[in-house]
């Protein structure tokens, strides 16, 4: 590959490493990692999806966390035949014309939705803003932001938006590299998705289900692998409402599993599953483009090098 078709983010590292004339020592020094650490990042044969690792980088290359994981992709990844807005485009179609396929909600049952929305429109406010500082690398923004906030816990609804914002801290926590407010976070949501069961307040699909799927999220922020894939076998993602959440948790099963000796065609397998639920989330995902990238470099030339190589390439990734 090219070092200015930057599609991954280690390439984009490289990118941006040559354009600022740094070497590999200096800014792996900078970033608190080792240079062969960085070589291989920078070669695709390590993936770089630890939030916190970029933000390193980012931080000894001078650019903010978007600019090594905000990469435009060619076609099929970046075009305009993305499923997601087909379906929208679809569904928006079948409205026009009164056929099945599109759903068109009297004004009382928007109302009703709306209302809800709005009596918890702090606590929701509080947990997007959460998510928004966590993918931009402000980590302590963004924890600030979720402790400033306390819903009560007296209605099942109000349980449930104080369990997703526990899940929020606990994420925020694991890129932060404070692992014990990590576990006690989800330590506490698990305890509220006991009294909970599985429910989709807001629908935000909080219970015993999506605290497993944050937890391996927030385990694979701190690179335990083996342990992300002893937490996703104990998993039924299908009992979740949400289809990207179910995609999220193939996605993340795959991501741990490629680093594990010898599990990569489950890997493959396990991220093709998660393509087949959500193909943007596929393809969008940068953590996602960095795990391909890896696996490519070791991948065979059997069925399962073929299923990698065109989810590579519907993500963008040139093969």
């Amino acid at each position: 590959m090219d070092v200015d078709d930057a599609r991954t983010i280690g390439r984009r590292v490289r990118q941006i490493r040559l354009s600022r004339g740094k070497s590999l020592r200096v800014v792996a020094g900078l970033a608190g990692m080792s240079k062969s650490k960085l070589s291989l990042i920078e070669r695709g044969e390590l993936a770089l999806d630890r939030r916190s690792d970029i933000v390193a980088l980012a931080n000894a290359l001078h650019v903010a966390p978007s600019e090594l994981t905000k990469i435009d992709l060619p076609a099929p990844g970046n075009g305009h035949n993305d499923v997601a807005v087909e379906a929208v485009r679809h569904s928006l179609m079948a409205v026009s014309r009164h056929r099945p396929g599109g759903q068109v909600l009297g004004i009382e049952e928007l109302r009703s939705r709306v209302r809800v929305v709005l009596d918890a429109g702090l606590g929701l406010a509080v947990w997007g803003d959460g998510l928004v500082l966590l993918a931009d690398g402000e980590f302590e923004l963004a924890r600030a932001e979720l402790e400033a906030v306390t819903v009560p816990t007296n209605t099942p609804e109000s349980m449930q938006l104080a369990g997703m914002l526990a899940l929020c801290r606990s994420l925020v926590a694991a890129a932060d590299q404070r692992p014990a407010d990590a576990e006690a976070a989800l330590d506490h949501a698990s305890e509220l998705a006991e009294h909970t069961g599985e429910g989709n307040a807001y629908w935000l699909g909080f219970g015993p289900t999506n605290v497993g799927l944050w937890r391996m999220a927030a385990v694979l922020e701190a690179s335990d692998y083996e342990r992300a894939v002893t937490i996703a076998e104990r998993l039924n993602p299908r009992v979740h409402p949400n289809r990207s959440r179910q995609a999220a948790y193939w996605i993340d099963y795959g991501r741990a599993l490629a680093r594990l000796r010898g599990r990569q065609d489950a890997a493959v397998m396990a991220l093709r599953r998660g393509e087949t639920l959500s193909a943007l989330h596929m393809q969008r995902n940068p953590f996602v483009r960095e795990v391909l990238g890896g696996l490519l470099v070791r991948s065979r030339r059997d069925a399962v090098g073929r299923e990698l190589r065109g989810m590579a390439y519907r993500a963008g990734l040139p093969v």
